[in-house]
């Protein structure tokens, strides 16, 4: 599903059974948890991408979604709520050897 909520992804992958409960299957659920899962190691190590989402999280998400990162309402709603400052907190404290650091400075940022 897209950033903004359309159900690409599920494109007929939901089953209903007789008694009307709705059933999404292992492997559609296993490719939404891995998605989530490089989206937060990627905004942990990689510190561009991190200075963008923290700048502008809406849009940073968004531009993913374009790029094929498929996320849920949920999961893109979940990841908006997480305190900003929370993201470089938890990168400053992995090994840096574990990090892509941006070789941008101040004056590349504000040619944009």
């Amino acid at each position: 599903m897209g950033v903004d909520g359309s159900s690409s992804r599920w494109n007929g992958a939901l089953a209903k059974p007789a008694n009307g409960a709705l059933v999404i299957p292992e492997r559609v659920v296993a490719m939404s948890h891995r998605t989530i899962e490089r989206i937060i190691g990627r905004l942990l190590t990689d510190e561009e991408l991190r200075i963008k989402f923290t700048r502008s999280p809406k849009r940073t998400l968004a531009e993913l979604g374009e790029q094929g990162w498929e996320l849920t309402r949920i999961e893109v709603n979940a990841l908006l709520a997480i305190e900003i400052r929370l993201w470089s907190e938890v990168a400053a404290r992995l090994d840096p050897r574990l990090q892509r650091c941006s070789l941008k400075n101040e004056e590349d940022e504000g040619r944009r």
